[in-house]
């Protein structure tokens, strides 16, 4: 976790120092990188900390945190575009890094309680063969992959038709982005509650 943060905050100051396309679009790679990490750490602690019926509902509350986050982000910096320009967006995202590293160092434990196996490559191998060829991991992946791609499609050009089309400001289209992560919130409510 403490390591994609880090990469997390080098994205957001290449994005703050870029003066062209190319940079930015560099800094962004490297910002999403390392904010990649934070999905799958997440996941682990809860196997580590959790188990059965009680992981479940915990992965449930907890996704519907997540889901709600990549709509609040363009309400945010819709926000802080709209009134201070968007080159401040990039330093409130060096801060907010910043911010989530000294958290994570100070109040987030190891989680693991067994101690650390040494895999080889060959166990590594056929464990990678068994879950490439099992149905329910194929069948999930895509499902999950191809819900993703739609609600990641909407958060990437939205805000541009929203904005371009019917003419709302950087904030009015971050609000409708929260309005469609409220439905993926709903349901994962439900789950937990279930």
């Amino acid at each position: 976790m403490n390591f994609g943060i880090l990469i997390y905050i080098v994205g957001s100051i290449l994005c703050l120092l870029s003066s062209g396309i190319s940079l930015l679009f560099i800094g962004r790679f490297i910002q999403a990188f390392g904010a990649s990490t934070g999905s799958v750490t997440t996941q682990t602690i809860l196997r580590d900390s959790y188990a059965g019926t009680e992981r479940h509902k915990m992965f449930a509350k907890i996704s519907a945190v997540l889901a709600f986050s990549p709509a609040l982000g363009p309400l945010i910096g819709g926000v802080i575009t709209q009134f201070y320009g968007f080159r401040i967006v990039s330093f409130v995202l060096v801060v907010m890094g910043m911010v989530l590293l000294y958290l994570s160092l100070k109040n987030l434990p190891e989680t693991r309680a067994y101690p650390q196996t040494n895999l080889d490559l060959l166990t590594i191998f056929k464990i990678a063969k068994e879950m490439i060829l099992d149905f329910h991991t194929i069948t999930f992946g895509l499902l999950i992959g191809l819900f993703n791609g739609i609600v990641f499609s909407y958060y990437s050009e939205a805000p541009g038709i929203f904005i371009d089309k019917f003419h709302f400001t950087q904030s009015q289209s971050g609000f409708m982005g929260c309005l469609v992560a409220s439905a993926t919130m709903i349901g994962h409510g439900y789950l937990a509650s279930h």
